[in-house]
């Protein structure tokens, strides 16, 4: 039984981290994260609550208008419900054509002590009206 869950948790963590974005926001914006330096996209990575992590995002405009991004989102899944979310206020512009690097330090202290094993992850960029835009 505890093989079952283990496939089924690992299988819930590839659909999320690697299963896209958002018609709608797949035709303006893409992103691609990197936790320490490690990209994210297929790759299991190991997030040490005693320590900082450094998330570095690369947001891809591939429309004609600026895109405006309000904060940074990621939000951990146990079971359906959601475990963790963090929402980071980090306001920056897109231009037309263009990408973007930001890279911000989130401290994941919370996290001793209240789970270990694999949790589906998203890292999502919010805009001005609090929609996800990748």
């Amino acid at each position: 039984m505890r093989r079952v869950i283990a496939v089924g948790v690992a299988l819930a963590t590839c659909a999320v981290l690697f299963g896209g974005t958002s018609a709608a926001a797949a035709d303006s914006v893409q992103i691609s994260v990197s936790l320490d330096g490690k990209p994210v996209n297929g790759n299991t990575v190991t997030i040490d609550p005693a320590r900082q992590t450094e998330l570095s995002i690369v947001a891809t405009n591939d429309t004609s208008a600026v895109v405006r991004v309000r904060s940074v989102r990621v939000t951990g899944v146990a079971l359906a419900l959601t475990f963790f979310s963090y929402d980071t206020t980090m306001p920056f512009d897109v231009p037309a054509h263009s990408k973007v690097n930001r890279t911000l330090v989130l401290d994941f202290a919370d996290l001793g002590g209240q789970a270990i094993g694999l949790l589906p992850t998203t890292v999502e960029i919010i805009g001005s009206q609090r929609d996800v835009l990748a």
